[in-house]
This record gives structure tokens, sequence and C-alpha cells, in this order.
């Protein structure tokens, strides 16, 4: 009796194990390809974010000291603006990730949503009038107070990285 339980438990659980191996492999595999992959997609954002000159290129910052919302934070060879990837969860079950351009005068040069999972329709209706309505100081828009506040949120933590990343300098 013991066996007809104890077999398929030891059955199952090694097939588990075998399984999340194999899963670990793959994901250590795959894990370098989309960082690469990712790196070279977001070039172009940053450059369409943030114009330029031929020549110039973008500098990493380090991290240290900033909003937790920050991921990424870039200046520009030349000292010409700043750039700002940071995510926050909004209304949808997936972060929503914003980058946005910052002149040296820390004015908002454009910001753009990478990725978001909000609601088609109401809810992304942020993405189309944030921007306009962020520098008016719109509170909110009907209906997506939720993620409109996560937008904000998101540009606001950019700026207050921008005057911890100027205080360095």
């Amino acid at each position: 009796m013991l066996k007809d339980y104890m077999f398929p438990i030891l059955t199952l659980s090694l097939i588990c194990l075998v399984m999340a191996g194999a899963l670990a492999v793959v994901n250590g595999i795959t894990t370098p390809i989309i960082e690469h992959a990712a790196a070279e997609r977001i070039g172009p954002v940053k450059r369409a974010i943030l114009p330029i000159a031929e020549g110039e290129s973008f500098v990493a910052l380090s991290l240290e000291g900033l909003p937790a919302t920050i991921e990424a934070a870039y200046t520009t060879s030349d000292n010409s603006g700043y750039i700002f990837i940071s995510s926050i969860r909004a209304y949808g079950p997936n972060p929503m990730q914003v980058i946005c351009g910052i002149t040296p005068e820390r004015e908002l040069i454009s910001s753009d949503v990478l990725s978001h999972s909000e609601t088609v329709g109401l809810g992304t209706r942020v993405f189309t009038t944030a921007d306009d309505d962020f520098r008016r100081g719109v509170d909110a828009i009907a209906g997506s107070t939720i993620t409109f506040d996560a937008y904000r949120q998101l540009l606001n933590d950019s700026f207050t990285a921008f005057d911890i990343l100027r205080g360095r300098e």
C-alpha cells in the first residue's frame, strides 16, 4: 500500500526536479540574448527622445541614490541632456515602463511609454495625452486616474533623479 502512494510521488517529484533544472539552463542561455536584443531596441528610442549630434553617444550613469523606480539613467557624451528609463506597477498586471528625456535646464524634452499592460481604450488614453496634461499640471484624466498617477510619478521620479545627478556634478 505504501508503494502505491510513494512511487507516484517520487516519480512526479523527480520529473519536477528535472524540468526545473532544464528551465534554469534555458533561462541562463536566453537571458543574455534577450538583454542584448532589448539594449539594441532601446538605442533608437533614446535617440528619438533626446536627439544628439552625430558622433555623440549615451553614457550610462550610476543608479546609486536614485529613486527605486529608475531602472536606467544616461547622459550624452557632450552633456546635452539626460535619459531616464523607469517603471512602476499601475492598474495593469505588469509594470508600466516609461522613458523620458530632460535638458540640462531641467525641461522635459519628451517621454514615451515603452511597455504597459493597461486596459486598452480608457486606460491607454493617458499615453496620448499625458505629456501635455502633465506639463499643464492636470491631476488626472477621467477614468484613468491610477494609470495617470503612475505615469506622473515616473516623470516626477525622473526629475528627482535628474536633481540628484546634477547635485553630484
